[in-house]
């Protein structure tokens, strides 16, 4: 299930334009702090293929799991769901997109492991 709570509006590179409180939290910035930062840099990991989606994105909703590496915190999977929020500006402009993350829990067999 997606927490609705949790969103990043984003333009088509990724960059912060707006965020919710908990989100930021999550992240371990400030609401003030998170805009225009690179939300790709907080998944390491899946820089690349986050390019990819955001492109798909545009037009599309899309969806992903992916290691969400927070400051000075452990990383902690999410699932993230990607649309377009708004139509763009003007012709050849590049569309608002709105990020839905949800935290996804961790099996009991992974923790001890």
């Amino acid at each position: 299930m997606t927490d609705t709570s949790l969103w990043i509006e984003t333009d088509a590179h990724g960059m912060i334009l707006g965020i919710a409180p908990d989100t930021a939290k999550l992240l371990g910035l400030s609401q003030r702090g998170a805009h225009a930062r690179d939300l790709r840099l907080f998944f390491p990991t899946a820089y690349t293929p986050l390019s990819e989606l955001l492109r798909d994105a545009e037009d599309q909703v899309v969806e992903a799991s992916y290691p969400l590496y927070p400051r000075d915190r452990r990383p902690i999977q999410v699932h993230l769901r990607i649309s377009p929020c708004s139509p763009p500006a003007s012709p050849g402009s590049h569309q608002l997109l709105r990020w839905t993350l949800s935290v996804q829990e961790v099996s009991q067999s992974r923790r001890s492991a």
